[in-house]
């Protein structure tokens, strides 16, 4: 609708693409405080401030927790807990778990010797 279907010159183009570019940031600036049209989904929930206190904050302190949101590419790090086939039981694993008590882990290449008595 900005260019009216018609030739523009490409400098008109790149102007316009940046135009839009900036209004979808403001969107997602306005997700992160729950206004606007678009929500975050759960695992951007930890970006969430609510509106009240986004307003009370300075512009140095939204940029750098807008800045913090966009980096997150919301790949989160696996948990050490375990979940059952049918979700209904979840277990905090271990790496030990699998250990008998006082027992070592060799190193693979080490061989054991007899000792000469």
């Amino acid at each position: 609708m900005a260019v009216d279907w018609k030739p523009q010159r490409v400098t008109d183009l790149v102007v316009h693409i940046h135009d839009i570019v900036r209004a979808q940031y403001k969107d997602l600036e306005r997700a992160l405080h729950g206004q606007g049209e678009y929500q975050l989904v759960p695992h951007f929930m930890t970006h969430a401030v609510p509106h009240s206190k986004w307003t009370s904050m300075s512009e140095e302190r939204q940029t750098e927790l807008f800045n913090a949101f966009m980096k997150d590419n919301g790949i989160r790090t696996k948990s050490s807990s375990v979940q059952s086939t049918g979700g209904h039981l979840t277990v905090q694993g271990n790496s030990k778990i699998a250990h008998k008590p006082g027992q070592r882990k060799r190193v693979k290449p080490c061989r054991t010797r007899v000792r000469n008595c």
